[in-house]
């Protein structure tokens, strides 16, 4: 029966270490919350009362909401399931906003 070739090992080639296998690049991992019943049912009742993208408004523009997001990080203190640090906001505002939350320390 015929053997399966070994693979090619390349030692000019440096080995990456694995990165965590949810994709992440933070340390922190609040998967647990935002997939929580509690979570998903304060969420959509945070959307009912407040449908509209916050940065949006306040630039003249009327723009449907994505995202239901922390004013505060969590990881920065901030309260998961206060209504004070919640806004709704649309995909493009919510990137905008983590992109930089990323990049300060």
């Amino acid at each position: 029966m015929p053997k399966k070739p070994k693979p090619l090992k390349m030692p000019w080639v440096v080995q990456r270490p694995k990165e965590r296998k949810t994709g992440s690049r933070t340390n922190n991992d609040n998967s647990k919350i935002y997939n929580s019943t509690k979570w998903r049912k304060f969420r959509k009742l945070y959307f009912a009362n407040n449908p509209l993208c916050v940065r949006c408004k306040e630039n003249g523009l009327i723009t449907p909401g994505k995202d239901v997001d922390h004013i505060t990080p969590i990881r920065l203190g901030g309260e998961i399931y206060d209504y004070d640090n919640l806004q709704t906001l649309c995909k493009p505002c919510h990137n905008r906003k983590s992109g930089k939350e990323a990049h300060m320390k």
